[in-house]
């Protein structure tokens, strides 16, 4: 998998979006980046966290907020990758009770009513796939979209299963249906012959094994047997190990 050099991505380079950025992500922040991230020692991880908390006392506000319900894989998915790296995102936890998702001004930013949403200056973004892709790529620092058309495009196809096929048998499993077996038979059988001979999905860790592990660790995943599936049973060890979903097990108030 192609990847592009720590805060170096060159203008129109496949499979990413630099006219996405916004105004005011220049040269020179990309240059101070480059310099947080060479400064130091400690691994990746840990210097795109000390750079991010660097960019955020520089400017004394978050920029980017996500508004989100932590306890569903869609909204635990894009907390788990800001929080593995840290990144600058103000994360406003949603009040369902209080029916703030119906709210006038909510509605204005996502007419959908759903989490999670992210709000970048005037630029709203729902779907919490394209809310994974625009992070990365205001963050190539991180490594976790692919820089190469090719493994763009394999990164976009586990997107699409994941929102459509692994969903569903999720949905599946947890309505008992009488196509759960199947489903979980062909779909978690397809990712199970992927991972063999890989740590993660695409290889390295990608913001496509934060969009798939938070359906098969909650609840509903856990209700399938993985005995026959052991390449897919090791990568959820993996994932369980890494820091952002380590941060965002959902633990009910009062626990």
């Amino acid at each position: 998998m192609a990847l592009y050099p720590l805060g170096r991505v060159p203008h129109g380079a496949p499979g990413l979006y630099p006219e996405a950025l916004p105004a005011g992500r220049g040269p020179r922040e990309v240059r101070t980046l480059d310099r947080a991230l060479a400064q130091g020692k400690g691994s990746l991880e840990g210097r795109i966290r000390r750079a991010g908390r660097q960019r955020v006392a520089a400017e004394g506000r978050f920029r980017v907020k996500l508004y989100s319900f932590s306890p569903t894989p869609n909204n635990r998915k894009v907390e788990a990758f800001i929080k593995h790296f840290d990144l600058p995102v103000e994360i406003h936890s949603m009040g369902f009770r209080e029916q703030e998702n119906r709210t006038e001004a909510y509605r204005r930013m996502n007419p959908m009513g759903k989490a999670p949403l992210l709000v970048d200056g005037d630029f709203c973004l729902w779907e919490s796939n394209a809310i994974l892709c625009y992070l990365a790529t205001l963050h190539p620092e991180t490594g976790m979209l692919p820089g190469d058309p090719g493994g763009r495009a394999d990164c976009d196809r586990w997107l699409y299963w994941q929102a459509f096929h692994l969903i569903n048998t999720v949905i599946a499993v947890r309505a008992k249906s009488k196509t759960a077996e199947k489903d979980v038979e062909l779909n978690i059988g397809v990712l199970n012959g992927q991972l063999e001979g890989r740590e993660f999905v695409l290889g390295d860790l990608s913001i496509v094994d934060f969009a798939i592990a938070p359906y098969l660790l909650g609840r509903h995943g856990q209700a399938i047997d993985y005995v026959p599936y052991p390449h897919v049973r090791a990568w959820m060890d993996r994932c369980n190990r890494l820091d952002g979903i380590v941060a965002t097990v959902f633990r009910p108030k009062g626990k």
